[in-house]
């Protein structure tokens, strides 16, 4: 919202106003959404929620009163919001204990449902609790359904009754070796809800395919998910005990009803591929790109029918020489291209920061190949551990794990050219954050 729709007598008020609390009316009561980021207090594993509200003239970032909030939960990873806006769900990791027999079990985990106020303070609402259990937990919100990925799915040692995710054999419960532990583990696995939007009140789906179990099953050892036109991905580091090594698994997502569709074209190999950390692409399901931590490339595939892919020509991309360890990517619509942003927890080669940074391609409109500007990377915080864009497409952010920040660029549309702010770019925000996300609803 702009002054220029205010007249003389409005913009008389709004100057008393400001003068009566001492803030900035301009960058106070006009906000583009709000900005939730979770972290664990540091040598701690309480876990926190940083809230902040974002101006939509500058992308200047103002704490919401009463923040940080608590997750009602240990070690949150992951916070997604609504679509409309008026509740956030965390994910809280939990606390982890190994027996002597290498089963895994957590306290403090599961996801937490917060409703969001006026002022964007949240308040928790209730938690859920998905099937699985596993050191990897992704959080994904499609439509009016929640998706929890988890590392290992629940499972029948053989010859008992007892649940558990290690075994000293190999089975068709237990099909993946876990070198580490010298066990084998239950493959990995998908929990779904519908979420209704006046309550916030979580249904669990069961798997209309398999019986009715509550989980969705997918490859070995899962480490990311995404979800764009109607396909849910999962990328899974898989075993050569279940011989599904750096393979994506996917699923046909039912819009009416939420339930996933197992497709005759999965699990899909990623050639070359040594140590896929991250899956993602544009929420219209064009590009499906992947980062190979290990390799520091992308994988770039155009989704097909049945959630098919197709490597585009010249994939895998070299990420930028300069940069390491690729955590996270966005995909970015300009006014008239593509682009795609990649958040390096280090830079490397000739830079000389300390500080993370972000790689930047134009995505060709054509051949849908990757040519890196000639102006990337551009710095940001240390450690980005996520890369966003605010609802108006105006500002792009990262979260920073080892910096404790949020740090802001201005975007510019034409160019995917990233400046610094007009205000301080960087944000202090809760210790040791591990993910955000920018919620639509605004006062």
């Amino acid at each position: 919202m702009k002054f220029r729709n205010f007249g003389q007598a409005s913009l008389a008020i709004l100057a008393t106003l400001a003068a009566t609390i001492g803030v900035s009316a301009c960058k106070q009561n006009y906000s583009t959404g709000y900005f939730y980021v979770t972290g664990v207090k540091t040598a701690t594993t309480s876990g926190e929620i940083g809230a902040f509200k974002v101006n939509s003239t500058d992308g200047a970032l103002f704490q919401v009163p009463g923040q940080p909030f608590s997750s009602d939960g240990s070690n949150p990873i992951r916070v997604i919001a609504d679509q409309t806006g008026r509740y956030i769900f965390v994910l809280n990791h939990g606390v982890k204990s190994t027996s002597g027999s290498g089963n895994i079990t957590y306290t403090g985990n599961g996801i937490a449902v917060f409703s969001v106020g006026g002022d964007g303070a949240v308040s928790f609402q209730q938690g859920y609790s998905a099937s699985g259990t596993g050191d990897i937990r992704i959080l994904e919100y499609e439509g009016s359904y929640v998706y929890v990925l988890d590392e290992y799915a629940p499972a029948v040692l053989p010859g008992t009754q007892t649940i558990a995710n290690a075994s000293p054999t190999k089975s068709a419960a237990f099909p993946c070796y876990d070198s580490a532990d010298k066990v084998y583990r239950p493959v990995g696995a998908v929990t779904a809800f519908q979420v209704n939007s006046n309550t916030g009140i979580f249904t669990l789906l069961q798997n209309a395919q398999l019986n009715g179990i509550t989980y969705f099953p997918v490859g070995c050892f899962p480490v990311d998910m995404h979800i764009a036109g109607n396909v849910l991905y999962t990328m899974d580091a898989g075993s050569s005990s279940n011989g599904d090594i750096e393979t994506v698994f996917p699923y046909l997502v039912s819009a009416g009803t939420g339930q996933l569709t197992l497709t005759t074209n999965g699990p899909i190999s990623v050639p070359g591929a040594v140590a896929i950390n991250t899956i993602s692409g544009d929420t219209a399901g064009n590009y499906v790109f992947m980062l190979d931590g290990s390799t520091n490339e992308i994988y770039a595939y155009e989704p097909g029918n049945n959630g098919s892919l197709t490597a585009i020509n010249g994939s895998p991309f070299k990420n930028d020489p300069n940069v390491a360890d690729p955590d996270a990517l966005m995909v970015s619509s300009g006014s008239s291209q593509r682009f795609l942003y990649v958040a390096n927890a280090q830079s490397s080669g000739s830079l000389t920061s300390s500080n993370g940074e972000i790689s930047f391609f134009t995505i060709d409109p054509t051949t849908k190949t990757l040519a890196e500007d000639a102006g990337s990377p551009f710095g940001t915080g240390s450690g980005p551990i996520t890369i966003l864009m605010d609802p108006t497409n105006q500002f792009i952010y990262t979260v920073d794990h080892v910096g404790g920040t949020i740090t802001g660029r201005l975007y510019n549309p034409n160019t995917g050219v990233l400046t610094d702010l007009h205000v301080v770019s960087t944000l202090k925000t809760v210790d040791l954050p591990t993910w955000g996300v920018i919620d639509s609803h605004t006062d």
